[in-house]
């Protein structure tokens, strides 16, 4: 039987943790892959979403009730349009187009990452880990026996996060307000360290220019942080350097 693992992509907002993505997933294959980003993407074109692709059953009354009771539920203005309307036939999400946000796309990310816990044995997520409510989670699927596999990217400026998210919205993603985008970048690199904690293994990179750079590898058994490159970015000594020092 596999081992459970959980693969972990996070970082700011813009950062570029889809490109990460693709390049790990041709190297290793992540299998499972939630990401609030292409929900959003299904739902607000097509108005579905297979859950088979989770490998998890839902039920609608279940998928309704954990709306409700859920922060995303107050913050969606359509909130009750969608539990009115939505449905789930033969394991597929309906939903009306028009009703769907980046707030309802987080909700059932949220949902599938809670319902597939000790039911998929390897999976994989997106984060901008700004929320210090993902440490319970992790730690969630560390104490169900999980291996935590973080790949964490970020830039030397949050300048270069607003600028990209800029052109997803050009090219018909959703847009993050400005101020967001700024508050979520200092968060998610303040919590880098306790998420580490938490890692049996964790892989660091900077997007800032138009190649990536892999920094550093971290391995929880032998304790060691190896650094890949002379020249590390500010926001890579700060937060994650000097915090292991």
């Amino acid at each position: 039987m596999s081992k459970k693992r959980l693969r972990i992509f996070a970082g700011p907002n813009g950062s570029g943790k889809s490109t990460i993505f693709s390049a790990v997933d041709k190297m290793v294959g992540c299998k499972y892959f939630v990401n609030a980003d292409e929900i959003y993407k299904s739902l607000s074109e097509t108005g579905c979403l297979s859950f088979d692709y989770y490998t998890i059953l839902s039920q609608e009354d279940s998928l309704k009730e954990a709306f409700r009771a859920s922060g995303f539920y107050d913050k969606l203005r359509s909130g009750k349009d969608i539990v009115s309307r939505l449905t789930v036939e033969n394991n597929v999400l309906h939903v009306p187009r028009e009703s769907v946000d980046s707030y309802f796309a987080a909700f059932i990310a949220d949902f599938l990452r809670f319902n597939m816990l000790n039911i998929v044995r390897q999976f994989t997520i997106e984060t901008v880990m700004s929320d210090v409510r993902k440490m319970d989670y992790i730690r969630l699927a560390k104490q169900s026996g999980y291996r935590i596999y973080l790949y964490f990217v970020s830039t030397q400026d949050v300048e270069i996060n607003i600028g990209r998210v800029a052109q997803r919205v050009q090219l018909g993603g959703h847009d993050v307000p400005r101020e967001k985008i700024i508050r979520r970048y200092t968060k998610s690199l303040e919590n880098v360290y306790d998420c580490l904690k938490l890692c049996d293994r964790a892989y660091f990179f900077d997007n800032s220019a138009a190649q990536w750079r892999m920094l550093a590898e971290y391995d929880a058994e032998s304790g060691s942080l190896s650094v890949l490159e002379e020249s590390v970015p500010e926001w890579f000594d700060e937060y994650v350097l000097r915090k292991l020092a």
